[in-house]
Protein backbone atom coordinates (compact mmCIF):
# COMPACT_ATOMS: atom_id res chain seq x y z
CA UNK A 1 0.00 0.00 0.00
CA UNK A 2 1.27 3.24 -1.28
CA UNK A 3 -1.48 5.66 -0.50
CA UNK A 4 -5.00 6.24 0.64
CA UNK A 5 -7.30 8.90 -0.61
CA UNK A 6 -9.21 9.95 2.42
CA UNK A 7 -9.97 10.26 4.97
CA UNK A 8 -13.58 11.97 5.11
CA UNK A 9 -13.32 14.01 7.46
CA UNK A 10 -10.85 15.33 10.09
CA UNK A 11 -12.23 13.11 13.42
CA UNK A 12 -11.00 9.97 11.19
CA UNK A 13 -7.81 11.22 10.68
CA UNK A 14 -6.60 14.16 13.46
CA UNK A 15 -4.08 11.74 15.61
CA UNK A 16 -5.60 8.62 14.53
CA UNK A 17 -5.19 7.74 9.98
CA UNK A 18 -2.53 10.34 9.88
CA UNK A 19 -0.57 9.17 12.91
CA UNK A 20 -0.91 5.12 11.58
CA UNK A 21 0.14 5.89 7.82
CA UNK A 22 2.73 8.50 8.52
CA UNK A 23 4.45 5.67 10.55
CA UNK A 24 3.89 3.08 8.35
CA UNK A 25 5.29 5.68 5.16
CA UNK A 26 1.94 5.99 3.83
CA UNK A 27 0.51 8.69 2.12
CA UNK A 28 -2.66 9.92 3.08
CA UNK A 29 -4.32 12.52 0.89
CA UNK A 30 -7.60 14.16 2.10
CA UNK A 31 -10.06 15.63 -0.70
CA UNK A 32 -12.45 16.62 3.02
CA UNK A 33 -10.33 16.61 5.73
CA UNK A 34 -10.66 20.61 6.47
CA UNK A 35 -10.41 21.05 10.31
CA UNK A 36 -7.47 23.23 11.17
CA UNK A 37 -6.04 21.33 13.22
CA UNK A 38 -4.74 18.65 10.40
CA UNK A 39 -1.98 20.49 9.41
CA UNK A 40 -1.05 22.87 12.49
CA UNK A 41 2.10 23.31 13.77
CA UNK A 42 3.24 20.67 15.86
CA UNK A 43 0.32 18.69 14.83
CA UNK A 44 1.00 17.77 11.46
CA UNK A 45 1.82 14.22 10.42
CA UNK A 46 4.88 14.06 7.58
CA UNK A 47 2.61 11.64 5.33
CA UNK A 48 -0.70 13.95 5.31
CA UNK A 49 -1.53 16.69 2.67
CA UNK A 50 -5.19 17.84 1.70
CA UNK A 51 -6.80 19.21 -1.16
CA UNK A 52 -9.79 20.43 0.54
CA UNK A 53 -9.61 23.97 1.93
CA UNK A 54 -8.27 25.04 5.61
CA UNK A 55 -11.45 25.72 7.54
CA UNK A 56 -9.86 28.95 8.61
CA UNK A 57 -10.66 30.53 4.80
CA UNK A 58 -14.24 28.91 5.80
CA UNK A 59 -14.74 30.63 8.75
CA UNK A 60 -12.89 33.90 7.62
CA UNK A 61 -15.46 34.30 4.90
CA UNK A 62 -18.44 33.19 6.80
CA UNK A 63 -17.81 35.77 9.26
CA UNK A 64 -17.62 38.49 6.69
CA UNK A 65 -20.63 37.43 5.18
CA UNK A 66 -22.38 37.77 8.55
CA UNK A 67 -20.91 41.28 8.91
CA UNK A 68 -20.58 42.90 5.56
CA UNK A 69 -23.80 40.96 4.37
CA UNK A 70 -26.22 40.83 7.25
CA UNK A 71 -24.49 43.26 8.89
CA UNK A 72 -25.08 41.28 12.02
CA UNK A 73 -23.32 42.50 15.13
CA UNK A 74 -23.94 40.04 17.52
CA UNK A 75 -23.60 36.22 16.77
CA UNK A 76 -24.21 32.86 18.63
CA UNK A 77 -22.52 29.16 17.73
CA UNK A 78 -23.19 25.67 18.21
CA UNK A 79 -20.63 22.92 17.56
CA UNK A 80 -20.85 19.19 17.91
CA UNK A 81 -17.52 17.29 19.39
CA UNK A 82 -15.35 16.93 16.16
CA UNK A 83 -12.45 18.71 14.84
CA UNK A 84 -14.16 19.99 12.24
CA UNK A 85 -17.23 21.39 13.75
CA UNK A 86 -15.20 22.72 16.85
CA UNK A 87 -12.53 24.35 14.41
CA UNK A 88 -15.11 25.96 12.16
CA UNK A 89 -16.89 27.39 15.32
CA UNK A 90 -14.01 28.59 17.07
CA UNK A 91 -12.38 30.51 14.20
CA UNK A 92 -15.59 32.06 12.80
CA UNK A 93 -15.80 33.70 16.70
CA UNK A 94 -12.33 34.77 16.39
CA UNK A 95 -12.78 36.35 13.48
CA UNK A 96 -16.40 38.16 14.06
CA UNK A 97 -15.10 39.48 17.38
CA UNK A 98 -11.96 40.59 15.59
CA UNK A 99 -14.47 42.58 13.11
CA UNK A 100 -15.91 44.22 16.14
CA UNK A 101 -18.93 41.90 16.73
CA UNK A 102 -19.88 40.19 19.70
CA UNK A 103 -20.50 36.51 20.73
CA UNK A 104 -23.58 36.02 22.91
CA UNK A 105 -23.30 32.01 23.15
CA UNK A 106 -20.97 29.41 22.65
CA UNK A 107 -22.47 26.45 22.60
CA UNK A 108 -22.14 22.60 22.26
CA UNK A 109 -23.66 19.25 21.26
CA UNK A 110 -23.05 15.72 20.35
CA UNK A 111 -23.55 14.65 17.03
CA UNK A 112 -26.31 12.14 17.94
CA UNK A 113 -28.62 15.02 19.73
CA UNK A 114 -32.02 15.31 17.79
CA UNK A 115 -33.83 17.54 20.69
CA UNK A 116 -32.16 20.49 20.53
CA UNK A 117 -34.44 23.60 22.01
CA UNK A 118 -32.89 23.65 25.05
CA UNK A 119 -29.65 24.55 23.82
CA UNK A 120 -32.01 27.19 20.99
CA UNK A 121 -33.93 28.25 23.92
CA UNK A 122 -30.45 29.86 25.85
CA UNK A 123 -29.45 31.02 22.38
CA UNK A 124 -32.40 32.77 22.02
CA UNK A 125 -32.59 34.52 25.44
CA UNK A 126 -30.14 37.12 23.60
CA UNK A 127 -31.58 37.34 20.03
CA UNK A 128 -28.92 37.57 18.35
CA UNK A 129 -28.58 38.45 15.04
CA UNK A 130 -26.69 35.27 13.15
CA UNK A 131 -26.53 31.92 14.40
CA UNK A 132 -23.82 29.62 12.94
CA UNK A 133 -23.77 26.06 13.05
CA UNK A 134 -20.99 23.95 11.31
CA UNK A 135 -22.43 20.35 13.01
CA UNK A 136 -22.98 17.25 11.05
CA UNK A 137 -26.43 16.06 9.81
CA UNK A 138 -29.12 15.60 11.25
CA UNK A 139 -28.27 17.85 13.59
CA UNK A 140 -27.67 20.43 12.05
CA UNK A 141 -30.85 20.34 9.94
CA UNK A 142 -32.75 19.87 13.52
CA UNK A 143 -31.00 23.20 14.98
CA UNK A 144 -32.58 24.56 11.35
CA UNK A 145 -36.16 23.13 11.88
CA UNK A 146 -36.02 23.41 15.62
CA UNK A 147 -34.48 26.88 16.20
CA UNK A 148 -37.60 28.77 13.16
CA UNK A 149 -40.19 27.97 15.66
CA UNK A 150 -38.95 29.28 18.43
CA UNK A 151 -39.79 33.22 18.87
CA UNK A 152 -36.37 35.08 20.15
CA UNK A 153 -35.19 33.85 17.19
CA UNK A 154 -37.48 35.19 14.51
CA UNK A 155 -35.27 37.83 13.38
CA UNK A 156 -32.01 35.30 13.48
CA UNK A 157 -30.29 34.39 10.40
CA UNK A 158 -29.56 30.88 10.49
CA UNK A 159 -26.07 28.99 8.39
CA UNK A 160 -24.49 26.18 8.42
CA UNK A 161 -21.50 25.16 6.23
CA UNK A 162 -20.38 22.26 4.00
CA UNK A 163 -20.64 19.27 6.40
CA UNK A 164 -24.75 19.66 6.07
CA UNK A 165 -24.29 20.42 2.81
CA UNK A 166 -26.21 17.24 1.56
CA UNK A 167 -29.88 16.66 0.18
CA UNK A 168 -30.68 15.23 3.68
CA UNK A 169 -30.40 18.43 5.51
CA UNK A 170 -33.83 19.67 3.53
CA UNK A 171 -35.50 15.87 3.74
CA UNK A 172 -34.83 16.23 7.34
CA UNK A 173 -35.13 20.05 8.15
CA UNK A 174 -38.22 20.35 5.16
CA UNK A 175 -39.84 23.73 4.96
CA UNK A 176 -37.86 24.58 8.55
CA UNK A 177 -34.65 25.08 6.66
CA UNK A 178 -35.45 27.25 3.92
CA UNK A 179 -33.96 30.75 3.97
CA UNK A 180 -31.20 29.37 5.86
CA UNK A 181 -27.73 29.92 4.41
CA UNK A 182 -24.84 27.30 3.97
CA UNK A 183 -21.04 27.55 3.09
CA UNK A 184 -19.53 25.23 0.38
CA UNK A 185 -16.12 25.04 -1.67
CA UNK A 186 -16.27 27.12 -4.70
CA UNK A 187 -15.34 24.32 -7.56
CA UNK A 188 -15.86 27.14 -10.46
CA UNK A 189 -13.26 29.24 -9.20
CA UNK A 190 -11.12 27.95 -11.72
CA UNK A 191 -11.99 29.72 -14.61
CA UNK A 192 -10.58 27.74 -17.45
CA UNK A 193 -11.83 24.43 -15.76
CA UNK A 194 -15.25 25.25 -15.22
CA UNK A 195 -16.74 23.87 -19.17
CA UNK A 196 -14.24 20.93 -18.21
CA UNK A 197 -16.27 20.25 -14.98
CA UNK A 198 -19.62 21.14 -16.68
CA UNK A 199 -19.40 19.46 -19.68
CA UNK A 200 -17.16 16.69 -19.25
CA UNK A 201 -16.71 15.66 -15.89
CA UNK A 202 -20.50 15.66 -14.41
CA UNK A 203 -21.78 13.82 -17.78
CA UNK A 204 -19.37 10.99 -17.16
CA UNK A 205 -19.56 10.78 -13.28
CA UNK A 206 -23.91 10.65 -14.13
CA UNK A 207 -23.37 8.41 -16.86
CA UNK A 208 -20.85 6.11 -14.42
CA UNK A 209 -23.32 5.86 -11.13
CA UNK A 210 -26.53 7.32 -12.30
CA UNK A 211 -26.47 10.68 -10.18
CA UNK A 212 -24.83 13.66 -9.65
CA UNK A 213 -21.73 14.02 -6.64
CA UNK A 214 -23.63 13.79 -3.60
CA UNK A 215 -20.47 14.95 -1.93
CA UNK A 216 -19.43 18.51 -1.94
CA UNK A 217 -15.82 17.58 -1.98
CA UNK A 218 -16.15 15.75 -5.65
CA UNK A 219 -13.48 17.74 -7.24
CA UNK A 220 -11.32 17.45 -4.51
CA UNK A 221 -11.18 13.70 -4.51
CA UNK A 222 -10.49 13.75 -8.65
CA UNK A 223 -7.36 16.04 -8.34
CA UNK A 224 -6.22 14.10 -5.14
CA UNK A 225 -6.32 11.49 -6.64
CA UNK A 226 -4.83 13.13 -10.08
CA UNK A 227 -1.73 15.01 -8.20
CA UNK A 228 -0.92 11.23 -6.58
CA UNK A 229 -0.57 9.73 -10.01
CA UNK A 230 1.53 12.38 -11.13
CA UNK A 231 3.65 11.89 -8.49
CA UNK A 232 3.97 8.04 -9.26
CA UNK A 233 5.19 8.46 -12.90
CA UNK A 234 7.57 10.65 -11.56
CA UNK A 235 8.74 8.14 -9.10
CA UNK A 236 8.41 4.90 -10.43
CA UNK A 237 11.75 3.06 -12.15
CA UNK A 238 11.51 0.04 -13.81
CA UNK A 239 14.26 -2.37 -13.65
CA UNK A 240 14.54 -5.68 -15.16
CA UNK A 241 10.73 -5.63 -15.44
CA UNK A 242 10.30 -4.85 -11.57
CA UNK A 243 8.87 -1.36 -10.56
CA UNK A 244 10.09 -0.09 -7.75
CA UNK A 245 8.54 2.87 -6.08
CA UNK A 246 10.16 4.62 -2.63
CA UNK A 247 7.43 5.68 -0.56
CA UNK A 248 9.67 8.71 0.69
CA UNK A 249 9.90 9.81 -3.14
CA UNK A 250 6.75 9.59 -3.60
CA UNK A 251 5.79 11.96 -0.51
CA UNK A 252 8.20 14.20 -1.58
CA UNK A 253 7.14 14.15 -5.12
CA UNK A 254 3.37 15.50 -3.73
CA UNK A 255 4.70 18.14 -1.53
CA UNK A 256 6.51 19.45 -4.93
CA UNK A 257 3.11 19.65 -6.13
CA UNK A 258 3.04 23.40 -7.71
CA UNK A 259 0.69 25.75 -9.22
CA UNK A 260 -1.42 22.13 -11.01
CA UNK A 261 -4.51 23.60 -12.70
CA UNK A 262 -7.09 21.39 -10.61
CA UNK A 263 -11.01 21.08 -11.00
CA UNK A 264 -11.24 22.14 -7.51
CA UNK A 265 -8.53 25.34 -8.14
CA UNK A 266 -4.68 26.19 -8.38
CA UNK A 267 -2.86 23.57 -6.39
CA UNK A 268 0.56 23.93 -4.44
CA UNK A 269 0.98 22.19 -1.61
CA UNK A 270 2.85 23.82 1.55
CA UNK A 271 5.23 21.74 3.89
CA UNK A 272 2.51 21.73 6.39
CA UNK A 273 -0.05 19.83 3.93
CA UNK A 274 -1.89 22.31 2.63
CA UNK A 275 -2.49 22.05 -1.19
CA UNK A 276 -5.62 24.30 -1.41
CA UNK A 277 -3.67 27.88 -0.94
CA UNK A 278 -6.13 29.98 -2.17
CA UNK A 279 -9.75 29.37 -2.10
CA UNK A 280 -12.99 30.38 -2.62
CA UNK A 281 -16.07 29.69 -0.56
CA UNK A 282 -19.62 30.40 -2.13
CA UNK A 283 -22.74 30.88 0.56
CA UNK A 284 -25.93 29.67 -0.54
CA UNK A 285 -29.89 30.05 0.36
CA UNK A 286 -31.34 26.79 0.81
CA UNK A 287 -33.27 26.01 -1.00
CA UNK A 288 -31.63 27.62 -4.02
CA UNK A 289 -28.43 25.65 -3.99
CA UNK A 290 -26.90 23.34 -6.56
CA UNK A 291 -27.61 20.16 -4.38
CA UNK A 292 -29.02 17.34 -5.80
CA UNK A 293 -32.92 18.65 -5.15
CA UNK A 294 -31.84 22.00 -5.51
CA UNK A 295 -31.20 23.98 -8.16
CA UNK A 296 -28.31 23.12 -10.42
CA UNK A 297 -27.89 26.24 -11.80
CA UNK A 298 -28.24 28.41 -8.36
CA UNK A 299 -26.01 31.52 -8.41
CA UNK A 300 -24.09 31.77 -4.92
CA UNK A 301 -25.58 35.23 -2.92
CA UNK A 302 -21.89 36.13 -1.91
CA UNK A 303 -18.36 34.65 -2.53
CA UNK A 304 -15.34 35.23 -0.90
CA UNK A 305 -11.35 34.41 -1.71
CA UNK A 306 -8.28 34.26 0.96
CA UNK A 307 -5.37 32.51 1.18
CA UNK A 308 -3.74 30.40 3.64
CA UNK A 309 -1.21 33.23 4.55
CA UNK A 310 -3.61 35.47 5.09
CA UNK A 311 -5.95 33.61 8.11
CA UNK A 312 -2.72 31.95 9.10
CA UNK A 313 -2.00 34.64 12.19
Amino acid sequence: LLSVIGTSCAAASLGVADTIFSKKGILLISPSSTGPAQTAEGQHQAFYLRTAHNDKIQSAVVADFAIQELKATTAATIHAESPYSDGLAATFRQVFEKQGGKITNDEAIRSTDRDLKSVLNRIAKNKPDFLYYPAFLPACAQIGKQGRAISGLANTAFMTSDGCAAPEYVRVGGRGVYGTWVSVPDVTAQADQTAFYGQQFLPAYKKQFGERPISTFNAHAYDAANILFEALKRTASEDGGTLTISRTRLKDEVYKTSNYKGLSGTISCTPSGDCATAVSIEVYKVPDWPIEGGNPNAKPVFTGTKTTAEVSG
